[in-house]
Parts: structure tokens; sequence; C-alpha cells
């Protein structure tokens, strides 16, 4: 209660030299840099959690794996900061117009190895947000939030997703806000 909420919905993203690590924020770190009033949310895709990993993803009074019991748009609606990087889901933040950071800073890369039809050259014009690359710069953005420029993600919502008013779960934003930050 009383916390400002950070959604994180990363993909997982194994490491080469340790398939149980996924390549995450580090969530202690995090919670050392932010000052006393944050939480942290994180979602994983169901079929990435049931894996096992050594990631720190809870920390008890501060960050959560929420893998159930919630839809991923409803935590959206929840979030005060919303943290991602390729999920669907997290193309669809600038409809909440929350403000937003991607840990997409391994792209060019990404791009390559999976193949995608995206040039890596073009990537960057569908990111609507920071990219931030550690717990550190996350932090440290977060600390400007008041500064948070929102110009990229107007023009995204407005080149990408026209059609959607978000609307559909405003409905339960409070009953879902109300939810997760009680159970944080």
């Amino acid at each position: 209660a009383g916390k400002k909420l950070i959604v994180y919905i990363p993909t997982w993203r194994p490491r080469k030299d340790a398939v149980e690590w996924a390549e995450l924020l580090d969530l202690e770190a995090l919670k050392d840099l932010l000052p006393d009033g944050y939480a942290v949310a994180v979602n994983f895709r169901k079929a990435q959690v049931s894996g096992t990993f050594h990631n720190v993803v809870e920390i008890p009074g501060f960050a959560k794996l929420i893998d159930a019991g919630i839809d991923e748009r409803q935590l959206l609606m929840a979030a005060d900061i919303i943290v991602g990087d390729y999920r669907d889901i997290f193309f669809e933040a600038p409809l909440t117009r929350k403000p937003a950071f991607s840990t997409a800073f391994d792209y060019e890369e990404r791009i390559s190895v999976l193949n995608m039809s995206l040039n890596a050259n073009r990537f960057e014009q569908y990111l609507f947000c920071p990219i931030v690359q550690n717990s550190y710069e996350l932090a440290q953005q977060i600390a400007h939030l008041d500064t948070y420029d929102y110009t990229a993600m107007e023009r995204f919502k407005k080149d990408y997703l026209t059609y959607c008013d978000g609307q559909s779960t405003a409905r339960v934003a409070d009953y879902v806000k109300n939810w997760i930050r009680e159970d944080a």
C-alpha cells in the first residue's frame, strides 16, 4: 500500500554460459538504488516460468513474481512505471500513457539471432521509450520521472495503435491496482 508499482515484463533471454539464468535486471541492486516507496511486479510468460532459474525475482516488501491470477494487461493498468523489452504486451504500454523503459539494449544481436524480418536499424523507430542497460540506469531514469518525455510514446500510439482506445481494461484498473499493492 502506498508504493509506486513498477511492472517488469521481460522476455526470457538465456545466457550463453548458463541456461538457467536469464538476462534480467538485478532487482536486488534496484531495491538498493531506489528510494523507499517502490514495489516491482515481475511477470514472465507462463511457459518461461516452468523452468528453474537462479535470478532473484522475489524480494519481500519489494519484488514479487506474478505468474498467475492476474492478466498481463491488468498489470499494465495497475502500473505506475512499465519496464519491458520484446514481449508483445510491452508494445501496448503507450495506451496507458505511463512512463515506460525498455531493456532491449541487445536488440541488434537479438534480431540477428532470431533471424527476425525487422531490420536492426529500424528497431529504434519502434521504441517509444528510453533504453536502459541495467538497474543503475533504470534507477537514474526513475529519479527524473518529472521530466519524462512522452513524445515518442504519443507518436507510436498515433502510428500503430490508432484504433485502440485502451478502455477495455480501464474498468478493472482500480480493482487490480488495489489487489497488487495489497499483495506486494
